[in-house]
């Protein structure tokens, strides 16, 4: 249930609900137009009325927002294990092969994967409301 159907659930305003929970109106109209709420928003929602952080989340998310979010981790995940992986590749080179360039070829085609990934998610997936 959504944050508007459980405050007309209960017959309240929104100025009821921001005297209750202590958040502005302004807030509680942003919400429940499909703004993100912070951590503390939400917790003072879900006590005012009467409901866990949870249940305020169940509908929260849409497809898009959750398609972005699982690619977004996806080019955490890329990012990071680049910044593990290629500093051992230049030890590596540096070490075995010191007159050898091969490191950059590696550097350069793992560059050009992350450039593709961020374009991916950052243009491609990211929905068209998305302020982060």
């Amino acid at each position: 249930m959504t944050l508007l159907e459980r405050r007309q659930g209960l017959g309240w305003t929104q100025e009821h609900l921001a005297q209750t929970s202590g958040i502005s109106v302004r807030t509680i109209q942003r919400l429940e137009n499909g703004a993100a709420a912070g951590g503390d928003s939400l917790q003072a929602l879900a006590a005012a009325l009467g409901c866990e952080v949870s249940d305020l989340l169940e509908n929260a998310i849409t497809p898009g927002q959750e398609e972005y979010t699982k690619q977004l981790l996806g080019f955490r995940a890329h990012m990071i294990s680049a910044a593990i992986i290629m500093p051992f590749l230049v030890l590596l080179n540096w070490l075995a092969t010191p007159g050898a360039g091969w490191i950059l070829f590696a550097l350069g085609a793992w560059g050009v994967a992350i450039a593709a990934h961020a374009a991916l998610v950052f243009w491609v997936y990211r929905p068209a409301y998305s302020t982060s």
